[in-house]
């Protein structure tokens, strides 16, 4: 079974590079989620599919790298790779 979701909206990002850098950005991640469904039990996680963007509110370029983006709800583990943003599990 697969699960499309699309979160955007305002947050901060923090590299996980030390000592941590932080950015105010907004976001645009489009997630599908592969749920493995199994007789009897709670369907587990099987894989996540993402991309998205993320762009500092100032304008500056994001370094290349591995980030916890800071939303309103929720911190998403997230990498820029040069490509494009890519949620991690």
């Amino acid at each position: 079974m697969l699960i499309p979701q699309r979160k955007e909206g305002q947050g901060r990002l923090v590299s996980r590079e030390t000592p941590p850098q932080e950015y105010a950005v907004s976001y645009r991640l489009n997630i599908i989620t592969n749920m493995l469904e199994h007789e009897g039990a709670e369907p587990t996680v099987a894989g996540i599919r993402s991309r998205g963007t993320v762009r500092a509110l100032d304008g500056r370029a994001l370094p290349l790298g591995h980030y916890d983006l800071h939303t309103d709800k929720e911190v998403i583990h997230v990498e820029n790779n040069g490509l494009a943003w890519v949620v991690l599990m």
